[in-house]
């Protein structure tokens, strides 16, 4: 009787054998697809981590060049929502590109009206300001970066100052991310 009994709880315990298996199994793959989405999702804030370093450091360089004083890239001065509302194709025909490994940069500089002065070395000089907006896309396109800074340079126009100037420095003013 006892052989009996043992073949009888043979097949229960190799059917739970079986099951937990199978438990273990899709333990393992929910496991394997939790870091694959993990991996995925740092990837994606990698790259936009690294599309924003990249261009701020080309704002910065735009901004530094005189490349303000480059009226191809001029564009009347336009809202925040307009900039954003414009398809791809607007930058390509109204932005200076430039492609630098595989990231693409289109900027436009809006003149903003000034008549402002600012004291250098104890003499009043005309200053003029400037918006540039530099929009970035990745290599493969999925993500975008739209940057906006506000840069003081020296007007190389005469005009008079009088006395009355104010109290900035020249360069960038202020940043924003759109």
């Amino acid at each position: 009787m006892s052989h009996y009994v043992k073949q009888k709880y043979q097949g229960v315990v190799f059917f739970s054998v079986l099951i937990f298996f199978q438990l273990i199994t899709i333990l393992g793959l929910y496991l394997l697809q939790a870091s694959f989405l993990s991996k995925k999702m740092s990837m994606g804030y990698w790259e936009r981590y690294h599309l924003f370093h990249s261009a701020n450091a080309r704002l910065r360089m735009i901004e530094s060049a005189n490349r303000v004083d480059d009226e191809f890239c001029y564009i009347g001065v336009m809202t925040r929502v307009d900039l954003l509302s414009k398809p791809l194709t607007w930058w390509y025909a109204y932005a200076c590109t430039v492609k630098i490994d595989e990231i693409s940069y289109y900027h436009v500089i809006e003149p903003l009206n000034s008549n402002a002065c600012i004291k250098l070395d104890n003499v009043a000089v005309p200053i003029k300001y400037f918006r540039i907006t530099l929009l970035v896309y990745s290599k493969n396109k999925v993500f975008r970066e739209i940057l906006q800074s506000v840069v003081v340079k020296l007007d190389n126009t005469k005009r008079d100052c009088s006395d009355d100037y104010s109290d900035i420095s020249l360069g960038r003013q202020s940043l924003r991310r759109l």
